[in-house]
């Protein structure tokens, strides 16, 4: 199936939920819901002991339960064992925007998505987001898109605690497994439709961007905790696994042993892939500014943005369209090119952004004749 998702230039992850699914469409003796995670998500019970059939059992007739993610802390290293259990006496974990969902397998149900699911035309399944077990049929006004949150429903959650069941996405781990972690878009590089060389969607061991919540204080008893690693050593062992953990955290330490030789063999990966190295050991330094970049920042380059604006609305969309990952990705660029400190790419003028937007691919403009000279060429006062 991988081999085939990658020549066809399809989601090998999502093609793997649809065959679990076909599967358990076919086996009238198999499970009821299909809950999909990832390897690094943990779906976890507040109280870190309820079981999952007692939130189906309390609302069975909703279709979608849907978990919120939550990070882990980014500041944190060295606090667990490579690829060990995440979880703590006390951990601060970060409200994220997201969800994973798990559905009621049923004729109504026809595909998986990564975070979501598919049904029929004409079907209105019922979600409910976990949580809120009082109160099902949850979807207007609290889920944009199927798999994240209104930023206004997010706000109304209590800031102190996660909700009774959400998931823990082990985003940043330990420090080598975080930059192992980004070798894995290397992988990508045989699907023409994905030509990336590292993973980028992270932005380092930073707080997420587009989701800007404080560190929320989640703590297990150390009775539960001492049970949880209990249980956990004894499925290790029943599971004859120990030898597959030794080989997992061995094929980590390789990963990070490769990106090192791709940083030491191209140093511009550390430009290309900024955002997701930040705060680790291949951040990049800022360049020294050159004379123009200096004579910019002083605010001596008259620029026509009305004329421009006119010729590129484009380009004026990509700067009103506030994505998150666009926002910081532009801005590290623009505080290069104008001396700045700036987190976001709103914090620049629509005139600063359409300026340095012809520069910064001045080839590309050049190669389509677009417009007037006025993006061309720097006019002194």
């Amino acid at each position: 199936m991988y081999c085939n998702s990658l020549e066809s230039g399809t989601n090998f992850q999502v093609n793997a939920y649809n065959k679990a699914l076909e599967g358990l469409n076919c086996d009238a003796d198999s499970a009821t819901y299909l809950l999909i995670l990832d390897i690094d998500e943990y779906l976890t019970p507040r109280d870190f002991e309820s079981n999952i059939k007692t939130l189906i059992n309390k609302s069975p007739s909703v279709d979608v339960f849907s978990f919120l993610w939550y990070s882990d802390d980014f500041r944190e290293d060295g606090a667990m064992a490579m690829a060990n259990i995440p979880f703590r006496a006390e951990a601060n974990i970060y409200r994220m925007n997201h969800v994973k969902s798990m559905a009621k397998i049923s004729q109504n149900l026809i595909s998986c998505y990564v975070h979501c699911f598919e049904h029929k035309n004409g079907y209105s399944p019922v979600y409910q987001f976990a949580g809120f077990e009082d109160t099902p049929s949850m979807k207007h006004g609290v889920f944009n898109g199927g798999h994240k949150l209104e930023p206004g429903f997010l706000r109304t959650l209590n800031p102190n605690q996660p909700e009774s069941w959400f998931i823990l996405h082990c985003i940043y781990r330990t420090k080598i497994e975080y930059l192992a972690s980004l070798v894995r878009g290397q992988v990508s590089k045989m699907n023409k439709k994905n030509s990336d060389l590292l993973k980028r969607n992270r932005w380092g061991r930073k707080p997420c961007p587009a989701f800007p919540f404080e560190a929320i204080l989640f703590g297990v008893s150390r009775n539960k905790l001492k049970q949880h690693r209990n249980n956990y050593a004894s499925f290790i062992k029943s599971a004859s696994l120990r030898l597959e953990l030794l080989r997992a955290r061995r094929f980590v330490i390789n990963l990070s042993k490769i990106l090192e030789q791709m940083v030491q063999q191209d140093p511009t990966v550390k430009n290309n892939y900024f955002m997701c190295f930040q705060g680790t050991k291949y951040s990049s330094a800022n360049i020294p500014l050159t004379e123009e970049q200096i004579m910019n920042n002083a605010g001596t380059v008259t620029f026509d943005d009305v004329h421009f604006f006119e010729e590129r609305p484009d380009v004026l969309d990509v700067y009103n369209l506030n994505d998150p990952f666009q926002s910081v990705s532009y801005a590290y660029e623009m505080n290069k090119f104008y001396g700045a400190d700036h987190e976001r790419l709103q914090q620049f003028s629509q005139s600063e952004f359409g300026y340095w937007h012809t520069k910064y691919f001045c080839k590309r403009y050049e190669k389509k004749g677009q417009g007037g000279d006025y993006w061309k060429r720097s006019y002194f006062l």
